[in-house]
């Protein structure tokens, strides 16, 4: 089995020096959408960590895919700078830099991007703050393709090693993926087939922008009956189709990395083990939940994941992997610092005020 700081060989040739990675994650500290200092900060405390992949936050590839305020943007060639900047330290501490692409779909709000909200179709749904949409036309799914191959194209212009399309979550193409919200009758509607259909297109064109010799990675939901309608069997389809393409990895967004399907509540394999026998080995899987200690992240190796991506254990430990590899060569215990953390403490991580009231807001992170 794979340990974590066995180097790794993506299929396109690059090679990241071990297998933790840095969950993209929002964090709302670029409130101009250029990479400001406190993101800049931020993510360069787990560069110099020891992570061997850094994936930034859901970057916005059009002014009207942004989500949320002090969201990084990658739609003009004025963001390429920051980018730069990222993948100059990237590679004087040998690290994958990886900006994640994305539209946010109907949950772009029309106060934060002054137009409606589209999506695949136009519906209604139970949920806080939630904006009709309206659906989208032809020539604007074909506009949205083109626009995550130009944020692509940025992001390799900057030396970046690749790029992540999100495609889970919620947000655009998992909106065309659920039949809750993709009503559509025309080729990009119905069947599973025509539900991929955006993603599989964008896919392609993204490849094409960045050549064969950078990484190229998918992030998508295994399942949802939350938000949307997702079917792990039908995502489990997908991922074998999506396998015939050229991308070098796909990273299953769980709450629980090991966790069972929710459509199968009394089975004993777990979802990632289902995505390992569908997904080709030469085809990383990357794979995100409750991954805090040594013995999480081995479990997940073990599972099956080629790569463990950490989010809430990232924050309270920006060098949690040069915290482990000390760890291991003192033969000691590896206790990673755990929430609530003081907001001394976070600042120390890299929190600057705008995350810090969005981690106050929302989970148990602030004493």
């Amino acid at each position: 089995m794979a340990q974590l700081f066995d180097e790794f060989k993506f299929k396109s040739g690059k090679s990241a020096k071990n297998r933790v990675v840095l969950a993209p994650m929002t964090n709302l500290q670029s409130p101009t959408t250029q990479l400001s200092d406190e993101e800049y900060k931020w993510l360069l405390l787990r560069i110099r960590g020891g992570f061997g992949v850094v994936t930034t936050c859901a970057t916005h590839v059009m002014k009207t895919a942004q989500a949320w305020p002090g969201e990084l943007g990658i739609y003009s060639d004025q963001h390429i700078a920051g980018f730069r900047r990222l993948a100059e330290v990237g590679h004087k501490e040998n690290c994958l830099i990886i900006p994640q692409l994305f539209h946010g779909g109907f949950r772009c709000p029309s106060n934060l991007t002054g137009v409606q909200p589209v999506s695949a179709s136009e519906f209604v749904i139970e949920m806080p703050n939630f904006e009709k949409p309206r659906a989208l036309e032809l020539n604007e799914i074909a506009e949205i393709e083109n626009a995550f191959a130009q944020a692509a194209r940025r992001a390799i212009t900057a030396g970046t090693a690749g790029v992540e399309i999100h495609g889970a979550n919620g947000y655009l193409f998992s909106q065309f993926l659920s039949p809750l919200t993709n009503l559509r009758a025309d080729k990009y509607g119905g069947t599973l087939e025509n539900r991929a259909r955006i993603l599989i297109e964008t896919i392609i064109q993204v490849r094409a922008a960045i050549g064969d010799k950078n990484i190229l990675g998918l992030r998508i939901s295994p399942e949802d009956t939350n938000l949307l309608t997702l079917d792990i069997d039908e995502m489990l389809a997908l991922a074998t189709q999506l396998s015939q393409l050229k991308l070098d990895y796909i990273s299953l967004s769980l709450r629980e990395a090991r966790k069972l399907p929710i459509k199968y509540p009394n089975s004993r394999e777990s979802v990632l083990a289902r995505f390992r026998k569908v997904v080709p080995s030469e085809i990383a899987i990357t794979v995100s939940g409750q991954i805090w200690s040594e013995t999480d992240a081995t479990a997940a190796l073990n599972e099956g994941a080629d790569f463990v991506a950490l989010g809430a254990s990232a924050i309270a430990n920006p060098s949690w992997p040069n915290n482990l590899r000390q760890a291991q060569e003192h033969q000691v215990a590896f206790e990673p610092r755990r929430f609530p953390l003081t907001v001394e403490e976070l600042g120390e991580c890299g929190v600057s005020e705008p995350l810090l009231k969005y981690l106050s807001s929302r989970w148990n992170f602030v004493k």
